[in-house]
């Protein structure tokens, strides 16, 4: 479950002078699965004008990928995810939120 931190300190020169310019999120995992919350907090970040980078591992360095059976589709199932989440994220940086509005 993602968290959100409160800012305690006063505000610097800059939050006076006027908006911060944008941040840069990066996520780093091996095996993307988040969370609806998760997805709701990226989908935030991004409706607020801020940057989010995914990077995840390709689905033939992942020890499934010779995998019989069921195992071997761990990979395309992790890729589907990510596929998932990416057309939500774009289209909440897109304007619409990430809920599919016309």
């Amino acid at each position: 479950r993602a968290v959100a931190t409160a800012r305690t300190d006063p505000p610097s020169a800059a939050d006076v002078d006027g908006p911060s310019p944008p941040l840069r999120l990066d996520l780093c995992t091996p095996y993307f699965n988040p969370s609806p919350d998760l997805v709701d907090t990226l989908r935030d970040v991004l409706v607020t004008g801020h940057d989010v980078n995914l990077l995840t591992a390709d689905p033939s360095s992942h020890g499934f990928r010779s995998g019989h059976w069921a195992k071997g589709w761990v990979p395309h199932l992790y890729m589907a995810r990510l596929e998932q989440t990416r057309q939500a994220l774009r289209a909440a940086g897109d304007g619409d939120g990430g809920r599919g509005t016309p």
